[in-house]
């Protein structure tokens, strides 16, 4: 397997959630920049955006990790359960398949983000081949962040509802 391909697997929990309220967050793109604004710096829906994201919408991302490094890429949704799943294929910086899975539990929701890219940016390409365990705990790290942003953004939503 080449050294520049990466295969992520990310589990999130977000106690006191409900598929209903994490839904609409994974599902619509443009809100991550409100919600993981440390990753997502900008979202363009460039085809297909409408209430959700339908099979062939398409996004261009704009994104960073704690690494000093950009990426842009554009994913195009490729498969969708609603409520329950959403898989993309993304082109650009780096090129792949994502796939969230999400779950209802008793007071609670689990995400679960399954991610196989290869890294095609220059800069990663070609020190993949040494620095592959830094560029995947960076992956890790932005992923922290969203699950931390996620879960205070649907706090915030509660506390706004009182």
């Amino acid at each position: 397997m080449p050294s520049n391909f990466y295969h992520f697997v990310t589990p999130w929990f977000i106690p006191g959630a409900t598929l209903e309220q994490v839904w609409p967050l994974i599902s619509d793109a443009t809100t991550f920049p409100k919600w993981w604004s440390s990753v997502f710096l900008e979202v363009t829906p460039e085809a297909g955006h409408g209430d959700g994201a339908p099979i062939g919408s398409r996004y261009r991302y704009h994104t960073k990790g704690w690494l000093p490094y950009h990426l842009r890429w554009t994913a195009e949704v490729t498969a969708i359960e609603p409520t329950t799943m959403i898989e993309i294929s993304a082109t650009g910086d780096f090129n792949g398949v994502g796939r969230w899975t999400l779950q209802q539990h008793a007071n609670a929701v689990t995400a679960r983000l399954d991610w196989d890219i290869r890294a095609d940016l220059a800069l990663l390409k070609a020190l993949s081949p040494v620095l592959k365990p830094l560029f995947s705990w960076n992956h890790q790290w932005a992923m922290k962040e969203g699950e931390k942003g996620l879960i205070l953004h649907l706090g915030r939503q509660r506390l706004a509802a009182r």
